[in-house]
């Protein structure tokens, strides 16, 4: 009678992180695809020249997009996790 509980008690915590796992999954999907959207936006933001010129001029637009830059590597950083669970599972 006590393996048929440890059975039981065993198929709760692979249940559970099955449960966590897929979930891993749908935010880090969410996270990449909103990191990918972060790095296109910072991309159009970005001058296409960086000159000591176009750097004076338009150095509110430049710092807005390695901001958005920042931002998107890290989201990317945070959802990689996910991916490596999805291959290796």
């Amino acid at each position: 009678m006590a393996n048929e509980v440890v059975r039981v008690e065993d198929s709760v915590v692979v249940e559970g992180k099955r449960r966590s796992l897929a979930a891993l999954l749908r935010w880090s999907g969410m996270v990449l695809v909103s990191g990918g959207l972060l790095m296109a936006a910072a991309t159009a933001l970005h001058p296409s020249l960086e000159t000591a010129t176009t750097i004076l001029e338009s150095e509110v637009r430049l710092v807005a997009a390695h901001v958005l830059y920042t931002l998107s590597y890290l989201l990317v950083l945070l959802g990689l996790p996910g991916v490596a669970g999805m291959l290796d599972g």
